[in-house]
């Protein structure tokens, strides 16, 4: 299953994960259903997902946006290689 790289802004702190996933969507989907979103202020869930587009002119790099009650997250997703050899 494709390896999806997910560097993560949200409340002026940065941090990056890896999540598997058949598409970048699902990737994304997975990312917030974990507990690690779930610790966000607000909590934020797959439901909250307010966009996820290709960027422009990229290949393999999507745009992702998700909040609500005003406060967002903004999510890089790359579609990396599968896994990395010793």
């Amino acid at each position: 299953m494709p390896l999806y790289a997910l560097l993560i802004e949200h409340e002026g702190k940065s941090f990056s994960t890896q999540v598997e996933g058949a598409s970048a969507q699902a990737a994304i989907q997975s990312f917030f259903s974990h507990p690690i979103a779930k610790s966000m202020s607000p909590v934020l869930g797959p439901q909250d997902i307010i966009y996820i587009t290709p960027m422009t002119d990229l290949v393999n790099m999507w745009a992702v946006c998700a909040g609500k009650v005003g406060r967002y997250v903004s999510v890089t997703v790359v579609k990396t290689a599968g896994q990395q050899e010793a």
